[in-house]
């Protein structure tokens, strides 16, 4: 090898050491082959099928799996030492994505290209595609198909989601959840479990997990590297030692990034991006708009005009709510989880223009991400 090449090598691992994604072609050539000639380590894993032999010195790094299916027991799993050695910083993306993209669950299409649009059209607040010139370029989704945005969704996305911030107080270990990043638009079921540890660490409102999560602790100095985290052990509230320090350690973090930033250093708690509707936000949807609590879902119908109370019909069902006017419907609502329906109630706003249905959460003190199912 020249000493050109042996730099460029040495170059790309002290940035790999340290967090940063890079993959060479050939890298991703090689995954590619490999996971089309036999299953991936974590589905073997999972599956109950033998690992064979790895080929390499230890016993790996152990990380855990928490099933959205309650029913199931979490369970302590093992990355082999080969693929950390051939990875090398947090190598659990790469390791636990072939299990999402074994996922074949379709995608809301209408909810992917809804998400899409945001995040791609300039001027939008995840706008990420900039022309030669440096400005924000549209792109125009509506002429991406269905199945093109399913078969991107396909080939598997994992999200990494920071329990606890690395420290000089934890050794500089952090503690993450790998997740499906598309699991909301596949409406996978809340994880509960994992949702119960992002508040046990300081989250407020606790984080919304969907599917099945991944957890594992990686270490970040002086170079990046994983280390064990085992069902039990680690995921005992009552007895997990980090997860007791959790929510101090990420106020300091938090408090430390406010001052950096210059944001109010007032923060009682970690906080969560506002979800749909709460803080007393109001949720935009073609032809209604809502808001929600913990315990209830308020949905405003604009009329064309004011209205004669007597004509108008709302029929309430666990899962849809469905407006009429004078014998014609108005607005039907598929709703993202079941209601209540003894608790659902409806009055129209002072100038009779507007139609305010009120349901109540069949399963209180969930926050919905979303008002459609």
């Amino acid at each position: 090898m020249s000493s050109t090449n042996s730099e460029d090598e040495d170059r790309l691992n002290y940035l790999k050491d340290r967090g940063v994604e890079i993959s060479t072609p050939e890298e991703r050539e090689a995954s590619r082959r490999a996971n089309e000639s036999s299953v991936a380590p974590i589905l073997q894993q999972l599956y109950g099928l033998s690992l064979g032999t790895d080929g390499g010195d230890g016993e790996g790094v152990k990380f855990v799996w928490i099933p959205a299916d309650e029913s199931k027991a979490m369970k302590t799993m093992v990355v082999p030492p080969s693929f950390i050695e051939a990875n090398r910083g947090d190598v659990m993306p790469n390791f636990v994505k072939p299990f999402f993209a074994a996922d074949k669950t379709r995608v809301d299409a209408g909810l992917l290209q809804k998400q899409a649009t945001k995040q791609f059209t300039a001027g939008g607040e995840g706008s990420s595609i900039k022309g030669k010139d440096g400005k924000p370029v549209d792109i125009d989704m509506s002429k991406i198909s269905p199945a093109a945005l399913n078969a991107v969704a396909a080939q598997g996305s994992v999200e990494t989601f920071c329990l606890v911030h690395p420290a000089d107080t934890n050794d500089y270990t952090g503690v993450y959840i790998y997740l499906d990043e598309v699991g909301m638009l596949k409406k996978l079921p809340s994880n509960k479990r994992a949702s119960s540890i992002g508040g046990a660490c300081g989250y407020n409102p606790a984080p919304i997990f969907y599917g099945d999560v991944f957890v594992a602790r990686v270490k970040t100095k002086p170079s990046m590297f994983n280390v064990d985290f085992e069902a039990g052990v680690d995921t005992d509230y009552g007895r997990a030692e980090w997860m007791r320090r959790a929510v101090s350690e990420n106020l300091a973090w938090q408090q430390a990034m406010n001052e950096a930033t210059g944001k109010s250093p007032k923060l009682a708690q970690m906080e969560q991006p506002a979800h749909a509707g709460t803080d007393g936000s109001v949720a935009q949807e073609s032809g209604f708009s809502w808001t929600q609590d913990g315990d209830e879902v308020e949905i405003t119908v604009p009329m064309n005009a004011a209205v004669n109370k007597k004509e108008v019909k709302v029929v309430f069902r666990p899962g849809f709510v469905v407006v009429s006017y004078q014998g014609k419907e108005v607005e039907r609502i598929d709703l993202y989880e079941s209601v209540d329906v003894d608790g659902c109630t409806w009055t129209l706003s002072s100038d009779k223009t507007k139609l305010i249905v009120t349901c109540e959460k069949a399963d209180p003190d969930k926050i919905w991400p979303r008002i459609r199912s």
